[in-house]
């Protein structure tokens, strides 16, 4: 999915958290709100506030954390969401 230049731009703004590093990697493979909602377990609304700078409360860091690392070290979008589902044993 690709994002609109707009919401590229407030992610490049935002400040710099979990969920906006996040954010911009998701961005960078074209990983969907609703694949991050999904894969977290959070809602979209919550995923979109952690993309643009928002807290991730505790009970998701950890989630959030390894899903980062995921799509940080995966080269590709299918690569990630094919890692990111077999990591946390979802399907999209």
């Amino acid at each position: 999915m690709a994002y609109r230049q707009h919401t590229r731009d407030l992610v490049k703004a935002s400040p710099i958290t979990l969920g906006s590093r996040l954010g911009r990697r998701a961005v960078y493979l074209g990983v969907s709100v609703s694949d991050l909602a999904k894969i977290t377990g959070a809602t979209r609304k919550t995923c979109y506030n952690w993309i643009f700078g928002g807290f991730v409360i505790p009970a998701y860091r950890a989630r959030v954390g390894e899903l980062y690392e995921i799509l940080k070290t995966s080269p590709t979008h299918d690569e990630a969401l094919k890692r990111a589902c077999k990591v946390f044993n979802v399907t999209l």
